[in-house]
């Protein structure tokens, strides 16, 4: 059995007496194509050890053009190694060096700067470690909070050395896109994680990748590294160090914070206190579940615990936005109060200093200690910082006044890059920390794996190597900047206000009060019911709901007015922010394509400062609640009313659900004209069901006027649902697809060699594909792989599914590139997670046999009924006889006949065969002479 166009020569396996299927064209009918080809079933794979089927494009049987004769390209250098200069060891320096050597191995040289370490510190703390921190450093004790994507991304190994038992807390559930099982957020103190880190780095197998250097990168160390062409890449993470190059000689690449507010970008600051606290013995009067439920139940207080007995305490103050133009810009992290001004710790300082001994805690730490059940005399330290959240308008950029190592065709200047602390994205915000910090390096090791790859082949690495990096980080920011509400400010302001205003203030207590607590329980139900979601420790603790809120009506916090205001309108976290599923309905597919969506954000002003506030995307999960019958009665007609409800004030989603349920007659009167206008206005928003559906019906006149008009207006929304990846409009019939962009036909005959190769060159992702494969397959140019490569690689960054999978499938071979199986695995299970059918079914096919990689048949089957999904009767032959024989899944010999079947009637022929043998099926006449 063979993967799409591989090489390898294996015997055919027989499971249950017939061959295995897998598939051997890569670009059948999919959106990106190369080929004009249908999707009919690819017949069974013979042994081939040199050739790939002769299938092409739309110059088939054409007369080939030889290409213009060109400069000779240097050979590739299948063993160059990427030089990497990180300025800044704190905690997302230390990580991103952890993750670009795993990576890359002996591919890479990386030199970390951090002049806070040192030798001596070492010898006189008895470290086992050459290198530890220096004791007049100034560490940030925070407890943050690091999601399953971080810790999960390094190798095992790595990761048990980093978290040994007793060294973290699981305290938050699974956030979105995390599935049961894959392991929880894990609490550390941020000072512990860089010691283990730094210690790490120091192991032999990191040790001769990773050179640790105890010194300042100071504006000399960078000019003679600049002179020596030291770096490919320059990336500027934490400390003093970082934040001054940036600020200093790299200022006209990255402007300064200051610049950019005044430029007009806006900012969100915002005001809170810290406190780290340890009881000796007994525990807090709520436990950490119980801590865990009142810190998302409303935004004032916030509890990260570090154990039963220890933790973080964050009291936010309150909030603002503004375009910043009359304001200072404030440093955004913490320092002690103590260190010296001009101590070289990269700590920017904080607004306000630490707790002088014996001094008396303010007011609104006693009412947050209070709420937790904390003594006040368990607080070992409080701090008051601002942080300033805003995106900053570049996050890497090409340095013009040196040159990188090697030959000068392959890069033309280095490139610099901004992470974590230089980044301005380490927020000590409630919820924040350094996640999306640790998230960002991952993009950036990714980004400059790609890089080395290219760089090896002898291709150029230009500017657009790095934008998704770019883009990553402004997500990242953004999202932390629009979580960060305008409305919780103006409610402590409010409270305060309506606290101290004359009228009956005890009645007004005791429905804020009473109001809190009912929100409290309706949030302790729903944790309750997230069942393995919870962490099991924190589900077994939960105390039941009567039992929590006794407890914090007991805190003399929720006898308090303005508390007590502030509470009931500061709204939940759960919502707001960390959008738990369980919290919010599962993003599963209903029969009508509704999924719920984290709530929050999505508020509809009404225009009236008196009139009620819309939440769109409450309205909607509503109506996915009703729908499915989860959490309440199922009532269609009541879905029906909420997605129409969201569907009038723009919500996509809505639109499309209100608009299936109109054409079904779901839950409400059957009306086709009326379904057409919502399916156009989801359509209008880039829905790419909606267009489906709309092009299906103008083509086939239902509930639309027009004729011929509206016939054409359904191929234009077809062809762009199919330019979504929508795999029903790719196998309508209606969609012409032969070139690299399902909207326009790349053919070499229409557009000629060069007009394609002027398109790619302008950044155009599907002619970047074609042209890649116009190279791979010698398609009116000649053969040039190594050139292939470059272009699978560019259209593979920006996110180009078709290129992924044909990218994985060289770096499998080692065709114009060098192999890395490593790699290629990677890029293969992105193109599949990404839907890409055939990737998926090849995955499936290594995951079977442990091709390069354990055996693993249960994740096989996983992916092969996704393929199944999709229609691919190659995956459907599969899982079908996976379910048959209960080979590697639970058996479900119904299930199996079901999908044989479905691939028998696409006349898949190791199908026919499976259901003959078991008696399920008659061989059609002429069998054995089709399937020879």
């Amino acid at each position: 059995l063979g993967l799409a166009g591989t090489t390898a020569v294996v015997p055919t396996p027989r499971v249950g007496g017939a061959a295995f299927t897998a598939l051997r064209g890569s670009r059948c009918g999919r959106a990106g194509s190369s080929r004009s080809v249908s999707c009919a079933a690819a017949a069974p794979a013979k042994a081939d050890a040199t050739t790939r089927p002769p299938q092409r494009g739309a110059g088939e049987g054409a007369k080939r053009q030889k290409a213009p004769a060109s400069e000779p390209r240097p050979p590739p250098d299948a063993n160059l190694a990427l030089q990497v200069v990180v300025v800044g060891g704190g905690a997302v320096g230390l990580y991103f060096a952890l993750a670009l050597a795993g990576a890359l191995r002996e591919r890479v040289s990386i030199s970390l700067y951090d002049g806070r370490w040192s030798a001596a510190s070492a010898a006189a703390t008895g470290a086992t470690k050459a290198l530890s921190w220096r004791p007049d450093v100034s560490r940030v004790r925070h407890i943050v909070t690091l999601q399953e994507s971080v810790w999960s991304a390094l190798p095992e190994e790595d990761q048990d050395y980093l978290f040994p038992a007793g060294s973290f807390l699981e305290q938050w559930p699974l956030q979105l896109g995390n599935k049961e099982g894959e392991g929880y957020p894990r609490n550390v103190t941020l000072s512990e994680f860089e010691d283990r880190l730094l210690a790490l780095l120091q192991e032999p197998r990191h040790a001769q990748r990773v050179r640790l250097c105890p010194e300042s990168y100071t504006k000399g160390v960078h000019k003679r590294m600049v002179k020596d062409d030291a770096f490919h890449a320059l990336v500027l993470a934490d400390g003093a160090d970082a934040t001054g190059l940036r600020d200093g000689p790299l200022r006209s690449s990255f402007p300064l914070g200051a610049d950019v507010l005044r430029a007009g970008a806006r900012g969100t600051t915002q005001d809170l206190l810290t406190v780290l606290f340890e009881l000796d013995s007994e525990a807090p009067a709520l436990n950490v579940a119980d801590a865990t439920v009142a810190s998302l139940a409303q935004r004032r207080y916030f509890l990260n615990a570090r154990d039963a007995r220890s933790g973080l305490l964050q009291v936010l103050l309150g909030e603002a936005m503004g375009d910043g133009e009359d304001e200072a810009v404030e440093d955004e992290h913490a320092a002690d109060a103590g260190a010296d001004a001009d101590a070289d710790d990269g700590r920017s300082q904080p607004a306000g200093g630490l707790r002088a001994e014996g001094a008396a805690l303010p007011p609104e730490v006693l009412e947050g200690l209070g709420f937790f059940g904390v003594p006040e005399a368990a607080v070992s330290s409080t701090q008051r910082l601002q942080s300033r959240v805003s995106p900053r308008p570049v996050y890497h950029a090409k340095m013009l006044d040196c040159h990188p190592p090697g030959r000068p065709q392959e890069m033309e200047q280095p490139f610099a890059f901004l992470l974590g602390e230089a980044a301005d994205m380490v927020d000590p915000g409630p919820g924040r920390g350094i996640d999306a910090s640790l998230n960002a390096a991952l993009g950036l090791a990714d980004r400059l794996v790609a890089a080395r790859q290219t760089l090896s082949v002898g291709w150029l690495v230009d500017e657009s190597s790095f934008s998704e990096y770019t883009r990553r980080c402004t997500v990242l920011t953004a999202q932390d900047s629009r979580n960060h509400a305008r409305r919780f400010s103006s409610t402590l302001r409010s409270g305060a206000d309506n606290a101290s205003a004359p009228g009956p203030a005890n009645a007004t207590l005791e429905v804020d009060r009473a109001s809190f607590l009912n929100a409290t329980r309706s949030l302790r139900q729903r944790f309750a019911a997230l069942g393995g979601r919870l962490p099991p420790a924190r589900l077994e603790e939960l105390s039941e709901a009567d039992e929590l809120l006794e407890r914090l009506a007991a805190s003399k916090t929720l006898s308090s007015a303005s508390a007590c205001r502030s509470l009931r309108h500061s709204g939940a976290w759960a919502v707001d922010e960390f959008a738990f599923r369980g919290l919010v309905p599962e993003d599963d597919e209903l029969g009508l394509g509704a999924t719920a969506e984290p709530a929050g954000g999505g508020v509809i002003d009404s225009g009236s400062s008196d009139a009620p506030k819309i939440n769109v995307k409450a309205l909607y999960n509503r109506g996915v609640r009703l729908l499915k019958g989860k959490d309440m009665e199922k009532d269609e007609k009541a879905a029906a009313q909420a997605f129409g409800e969201a569907a009038r004030h723009g919500h996509t989603q809505a639109q499309y659900a209100y608009a299936v349920m109109l054409l079904k007659g779901t839950g409400i009167k059957k009306d086709e004209k009326s379904a057409a206008y919502w399916f156009e206005e989801a359509s209008k928003r880039g829905h790419g069901n909606a267009m489906y559906n709309l092009g299906m019906m103008c083509h086939k006149g239902v509930g639309v006027q027009g004729g011929k008009e509206a016939q054409e207006k359904g191929k234009v929304l077809l062809t762009e649902a199919a330019a979504f990846g929508h795999l029903k409009a790719l196998r309508s019939g209606v969609v012409k697809i032969w070139g690299g962009g399902p909207w326009m036909d790349y053919d070499p005959r229409e557009m000629g060699v060069d007009g394609i190769l002027r398109e790619a060159e302008l950044g155009n992702q599907h002619a970047q594909f074609k042209y890649g494969v116009m190279l791979l397959e010698g398609d009116y140019v000649e053969v040039d792989k190594p050139a292939a490569s470059n272009w699978f690689m560019k259209a593979m960054k920006q996110g180009n599914v078709e290129a992924m999978f044909e990218m994985s499938r060289l770096l499998f071979l080692g065709e114009g590139v060098e192999k890395d199986v490593d790699y290629a695995f990677r890029i293969i299970r992105t193109a599949a997670e990404k839907g890409h059918a055939t990737a998926q079914h090849n995955l499936g096919v290594k995951l079977y046999f442990g091709e390069d990689i354990p055996l693993d048949r249960g994740e096989a089957g996983f992916w092969f009924l996704k393929a199944a999904k999709q229609q691919l009767p190659e995956s459907q032959n599969n899982i079908g006889w996976m379910l048959y024989l209960g080979d590697g899944v639970n058996q479900d010999t119904r299930e199996g006949v079901m999908w044989m079947e479905r691939a028998a009637e696409a006349n898949n022929k190791e199908a026919i065969y499976h259901l003959e043998n078991i008696g399920m099926r008659k061989r059609p006449p002429g069998f054995l002479e089709t399937w020879n």
